[in-house]
């Protein structure tokens, strides 16, 4: 359905209809990660590497002059509320995507792995973007609005779906923001 909604190419419009009425905040444009967070990246998933879009869906999905989109698999914000930068990542490892936050705790970072594909053969995810607390979402699930409550992390499909990772009571909630 939203892919009949958005012209190709326009993929900020596009994560601007499927997380609410607010405007999708990405993360400056990165590939590198605190030390600590690939260290556990690299023992955790021996031989990961960043999710890319492949060539023939980057054409549909990130606008030529899109300043967001150097790297589409590493994000940060406050995710837990507690004024402290986490990050996100979404990464190949073992023939399967898997999206990680990661929540800053003292000197170290907890992960928390919010998706995974269940197969090698399952579409993968393409980018990973986050809006901010206060902007507004629709549950495509439930039916139901709702308001961020802190940064979120957002699981998006080139043209297709995008879901919603909401931190609260030390776990994340899944939610459809787009379909």
């Amino acid at each position: 359905m939203l892919k009949t909604l958005i012209p190709r190419g326009l993929v900020f419009l596009a994560l601007t209809l499927c997380t609410g009425l607010g405007t999708p905040v990405w993360s400056r444009a990165t590939n590198s990660l605190p030390p600590i967070i690939a260290g556990k990246l690299d023992r955790l998933y021996p031989g990961w590497k960043f999710q890319q879009i492949a060539n023939d869906e980057r054409q549909y999905c990130v606008a030529k002059d899109s300043p967001f989109l150097a790297q589409t698999s590493l994000v940060w914000g406050d995710f837990d509320g507690d004024g402290q930068k986490d990050y996100a990542t979404l990464i190949r490892h073992g023939g399967k995507t898997i999206a990680i936050v990661f929540l800053k705790r003292g000197g170290d970072y907890q992960a928390f792995p919010i998706f995974t594909t269940d197969t090698t053969e399952e579409r993968s995810p393409d980018i990973l973007a986050v809006t901010h607390k206060g902007e507004k979402y629709l549950d495509h699930e439930s039916g139901r609005a709702g308001v961020y409550s802190g940064d979120t992390v957002i699981v998006a499909y080139c043209e297709s779906s995008a879901v919603a990772y909401i931190y609260s009571a030390g776990t994340f909630r899944r939610v459809v923001v787009s379909d």
